[in-house]
């Protein structure tokens, strides 16, 4: 039952990375509207991560350019903090539940 858990969550994030990688490339993970921001950000890594997890790969092959023009839109007309800030307030947070439940 383990293995097979770990399996699924393995293969779950070799998915999501590959999706990444397709739309990103080389600048996957990072705040490519910050002149300079050459390191990963972790919430931006996330959000990649788990919004392209939701989509199949020939959605993600087919749509690419449409996906990383609208997530730098998003960039560009956010609060640039808002990649910064942090929360404690677990309202304000979702689980992703790859055993396809329901997700809490």
């Amino acid at each position: 039952m383990m293995k097979e858990r770990l399996k699924r969550i393995k293969s779950f994030i070799i998915d999501a990375f590959e999706k990444v990688k397709i739309v990103f490339g080389q600048n996957a993970f990072k705040r490519v509207n910050e002149s300079g921001a050459t390191s990963i950000n972790k919430t931006i890594a996330e959000m990649q991560l788990i919004v392209l997890s939701r989509f199949d790969m020939n959605t993600i092959r087919s749509h690419k350019d449409i996906i990383l023009s609208s997530f730098n839109d998003f960039l560009q007309k956010n609060e640039k903090d808002l990649f910064t800030r942090a929360t404690n307030n677990t309202k304000k947070m979702w689980k992703i539940d790859i055993n396809g439940g329901d997700a809490e």
